[in-house]
């Protein structure tokens, strides 16, 4: 090793004096995907020695960790950043919750197969991602050379490379929005989009060239640092798997390139990563950590090349380079590209950006997802030109605008509605401006149907006028039957369906206001202990809601933080009901209540109210303490024949139902008629066990009445209280969450199974 320095002194000694040239150095840095960030231990290194870096060059993952250490970060703030940065939201195509309209937080990326219409044909995605959130924190990130259009004017001269999927050629990025270049070298085939980038149509530089060396020796550099993280091809007993078999086929033609370009580093880092994938972003220190180890071997050589060059060339081999410091944006014009459908009006009020004046970068992030959050809007992003007429930058928003129609399809199954096929289709603007059709189907042992068709007002579009109609369709086990009322023979089918016209006020991302004008429908087959005749109870009525919806939970599935709070206040109005035998032919009401009694007749108008109470919060690391509190209340009528809480589940299924921990739906020991009160407190613990895998413990105590003045919290009666318990074992698999429970309660004493698989219809 001392006789290679002496060599390599020799040789500087001998350029200096023949070609009269400061030797310059250069570092390349590989794609690798998350082993990438083995690269930033390196700078950390470097830094400490404080040996000076002249050119950088970068592919996919390097291509990042490269321009953040070219614009002027240092080791460890980039380390810092690393560790900050929240990847597993970071690189998907959602936005986080606390953008989201309330309303939609619950059903958001809950379909995994999306095909759009555009253009009089249907479209398959081309990639997974959009890049839409890395694409904004990139835009952070390099806001201070934002004005420099040239990498090569960068603090440090840096250059990445991309592969042209149309000409199959290598393409070296040097010039132009330098997030959509970082972008192009990290597109990978089929996870990212390809990126449109001065004209061409890029994917990620790895596929061709993935250890980008001949680049930097180009731009000048002598000594060649090299920093490889990428695993090459791997050998044939490692090829067991569709997906390995496809990884390496993409990435064939780089890896051969690899072997070439490797030959003219001087300095070759490589990282033992084999335990280590492309996807484990989750494994950020380590990752940092191992490329730190692997630097420090040649720590002493480093600091050798340092003091070597700096007896020849004082001064001019230490890292001074100095991050300058920019926060917001100035411009003096302003145009949006890319619209279509919506005005440019909306855009600009959803971003708060006048004609000309200056942002804060993180006020416009901000709004920017807010604005993606609607869903109006795949991609915004921005960049900034500088105007030398208007002696000004001017802003340039470019928006993808969400397809106009969008079907989507999922699958789930569970223990009450068994398997079943969701499918949902979405239309943007249809008929009217400002406006959004959704409607879903649910096909299985069930039919299920929701639709709602939407016009937005207001600049903001926080107003909504909603017509909206649903069917549901569910089997009503069998019941014991304790109770003199009605009561149910086997695997009855239940049909409640309506429409509603609302007005809906959204208040913050958090909370909306709910106002409805309700027609309602329903029909139950059933049998009456004191006439057999009856096989069917109808009903119908009006009804006037209203509420709210407050949702800070942090994710959707097992959320380790927030609140969810519903309330609807109902006034029900004109409540008709009849008898009918099989032939549909009505049985005299009269005679029937005669039979059953008086006092169990329904009132024409009655009241009720339900509130139900989510709320999440952290214990220890890995460990959340669930808080859960439900109340359904129902004054002025001393029975219904519809409106009962439909006790029992884990979740909410339908409209009415009332999760019990410990019990399946409709499995209390009373007839459901006599559920017109429940109040349940479902304390709980919900543990991570490993990233994807959860166990969760309820428990729960509900006190359940005809009247409310009757519940007990304090009776030993069965059918008067509940107490139940759950526990499950979750794992939050990327189709769904797939959950195995074993619950009990005091209604039936044996250990019964529960299962849901997939994202459900129902979700409030």
């Amino acid at each position: 090793m001392k006789f290679f320095h002496l060599f390599i002194l020799t040789f500087l000694l001998r350029v200096t004096l023949v070609a009269q040239k400061k030797p310059e150095i250069g570092l390349v840095l590989s794609g690798g995907g998350a082993k990438g960030l083995a690269h930033i231990g390196v700078l950390e290194v470097l830094d400490e020695v404080g040996l000076k870096v002249n050119y950088i060059t970068g592919a996919s993952m390097g291509s990042i960790i490269g321009a953040l250490y070219a614009i002027g970060y240092t080791g460890d703030s980039i380390h810092k950043i690393a560790m900050s940065e929240k990847w597993e939201i970071l690189l998907t195509n959602q936005v986080s919750l606390e953008y989201l309209p309330p309303e939609e937080k619950s059903e958001y990326g809950q379909f995994n197969l999306e095909l759009s219409y555009e253009n009089k044909k249907l479209n398959t995605p081309n990639g997974l991602l959009d890049g839409h959130l890395l694409g904004l924190e990139l835009s952070r990130l390099t806001l201070p050379v934002s004005d420099r259009k040239k990498f090569t004017e960068f603090p440090i001269p840096y250059k990445c490379v991309a592969a042209n999927i149309e000409k199959g050629t290598v393409e070296i990025l040097d010039s132009g929005n330098i997030v959509q270049a970082i972008s192009a070298s990290m597109a990978i085939p089929s996870l990212f989009k390809p990126v449109e980038f001065n004209g061409m149509f890029l994917i990620d530089g790895g596929v061709l060239r993935v250890f980008p060396v001949s680049e930097l020796k180009e731009m000048g550099a002598d000594i060649v640092i090299g920093v490889n993280v990428s695993a090459g091809t791997l050998p044939a007993k490692k090829l067991g798997s569709i997906p390995s078999v496809l990884f390496q086929s993409i990435f064939l033609a780089g890896s051969v390139d690899f072997l070439k370009q490797k030959k003219n580093v001087d300095y070759l880092i490589e990282p033992p990563l084999s335990n280590y994938s492309a996807a484990d972003f989750g494994k950020v220190d380590s990752l940092i950590k191992l490329g730190r180890q692997q630097a420090e071997l040649l720590r002493p050589s480093f600091i050798q090349l340092k003091d070597s060059l700096e007896k020849l060339y004082p001064g001019q081999y230490t890292r001074n380079v100095v991050l300058p410091v920019k926060k917001d944006i100035s411009y003096v014009e302003l145009e949006v590209k890319g619209l279509k459908k919506y005005p440019e009006t909306y855009v600009l009020a959803g971003l708060k950006l006048p004609k000309e004046g200056t942002v804060n970068i993180e006020d416009l992030n901000i709004n920017i997802n807010l604005l993606v959050a609607t869903r109006d809007f795949r991609k915004i992003s921005y960049e900034t030109i500088y105007e030398k007429e208007r002696n000004g930058n001017k802003l340039l928003i470019y928006v993808q605008e969400s397809s106009r129609y969008t079907a989507q399809m999922d699958i789930n199954y569970n223990t009450l509605f068994k398997s079943s096929v969701i499918l949902n289709l979405t239309a943007r603007n249809l008929g009217i401006q400002n406006s959004k059709l959704v409607s879903s189907l649910n096909i299985g042992d069930n039919i299920r149907i929701k639709a709602a068709y939407k016009i937005y007002v207001g600049n903001k579009r926080m107003g909504q006028i909603c017509a909206g109609t649903f069917f549901d369709q569910f089997d009503l086990p069998s019941s014991p039957g304790n109770g003199s009322v009605l009561l149910f023979s086997k695997l009855q089918k239940m049909n409640q369906y309506g429409f509603n016209l609302q007005y809906n006020q959204r208040v913050s991302t958090n909370l909306i206001l709910l106002s409805s004008l309700a027609r309602d429908f329903y029909s139950i087959k059933t049998l009456i202990d004191a006439n057999e005749d009856v096989t069917h109870i109808q009903s119908n009525n009006y009804a006037l809601n209203a509420g709210f919806l407050y949702n800070s939970l942090n994710i959707t599935n097992y959320p380790t933080a927030g609140w969810k709070v519903y309330l609807n206040a109902s006034q029900i109005l004109n409540y008709k009901y009849r008898f009918v035998d099989n032939n549909n032919e009505e049985i005299n009401s009269d005679q029937v209540m005669t039979a059953i009694g008086k006092q169990n007749a329904p009132n024409k108008d009655f009241q009720q109210i339900y509130l139900s109470v989510s709320n999440c919060f952290k214990i220890i690391r890995k460990t959340i303490f669930l808080n859960s509190f439900y109340s359904g209340l129902t004054f002025n009528t001393p029975v219904t024949y519809s409106h009962f809480y439909k006790t029992g589940g884990l979740r909410e299924n339908f409209i009415g139902n009332v999760p019990v921990a410990g019990m399946k739906e409709f499995s209390h020991r009373s007839s459901p008629f006599l559920m017109n009160n429940i109040v349940s407190y479902q304390p709980g613990i919900q543990q991570q066990i490993l990233k994807p895998f959860y166990l969760i413990l309820r428990t729960s105590i509900s006190a359940i009445s005809d009247q409310i003045e009757n519940i007990d919290f304090g009776s030993n009666q069965v059918e008067k209280r509940i107490n139940g318990i759950s526990l499950t074992t979750a794992y939050n698999s990327p189709a769904g969450p797939l959950e195995f429970s074993l619950i009990r309660s005091n209604q039936f004493r044996d250990y019964m199974i529960y299962v849901n698989f997939g994202y459900n219809f129902f979700n409030r």
